[in-house]
């Protein structure tokens, strides 16, 4: 990996300048000599921007009446606790409501038939300081399904030739495949950005909603 270029395109995420962060993973993809993972310079996610504006809008609405409706689980069963008692206690901490939202999309490099993101739910957020991500780790509640990542199919066969076919790839080709991973990421990111400009006035763009994928620490924190 190149640990550098990832360093820089996370630094980039973190001053919110994403369209620089694609500027300059493109620019290094396209320093290498030509491979099937160049193809990805002329793609872009943003015909999903109606799914996921739905996909959003369901899961914010599931993950809203889960906090309203289910009570804090450290409130459950104090008696018992403490006096040995089968009874339990049920508070509903009305200050229990949906805080965050975790985008995380597969791990697509070498699962290749099928790319998808899934959503996770927090009742707190602790994403100032983006390089600590271990309370991501702590989410309450999770989509139910996933939304399918379409329009980069030719990518994934290049993924599938690359990983079934490894002693054929040569340092280029690896260089390449390494870049490409990370301008999926920021084209993924970037079809957050667009959704939440196009739905300003969703209840769900005042959530804070990070986006990365799977193993990966390049995240975004997604800003109408």
């Amino acid at each position: 990996m190149n640990f550098d270029l990832l360093d820089k395109l996370s630094e980039l995420l973190q001053e919110n300048r994403l369209e620089r962060a694609i500027e300059l993973a493109e620019s290094k993809l396209n320093e290498l000599p030509t491979t099937e993972f160049h193809k990805v310079l002329d793609k872009n996610l943003l015909h999903l921007k109606p799914n996921l504006a739905i996909y959003l809008e369901t899961f914010n609405n599931s993950a809203s009446n889960f906090f309203k409706n289910k009570p804090d689980p450290k409130n459950i069963g104090f008696l018992e606790k403490i006096f040995g008692k089968k009874k339990k206690v049920i508070e509903f901490n009305p200050n229990r409501n949906l805080k965050a939202v975790y985008c995380e999309m597969n791990g697509f490099s070498i699962n290749y038939e099928l790319w998808y993101i899934d959503l996770f739910a927090f009742d707190f957020y602790k994403g100032n300081n983006l390089e600590d991500l271990n309370w991501l780790c702590d989410f309450k509640f999770k989509s139910e399904n996933s939304l399918t990542i379409t329009g980069l199919e030719d990518l994934q066969t290049a993924f599938k030739n690359y990983m079934e076919d490894s002693e054929k790839n040569d340092e280029n080709e690896k260089k390449s495949m390494e870049i490409c991973q990370l301008i999926i990421i920021l084209k993924l990111q970037e079809l957050f950005k667009h959704t939440f400009i196009e739905n300003k006035n969703k209840q769900w763009t005042e959530i804070p909603m990070l986006v990365t994928a799977h193993d990966y620490d390049m995240i975004y924190k997604v800003e109408k």
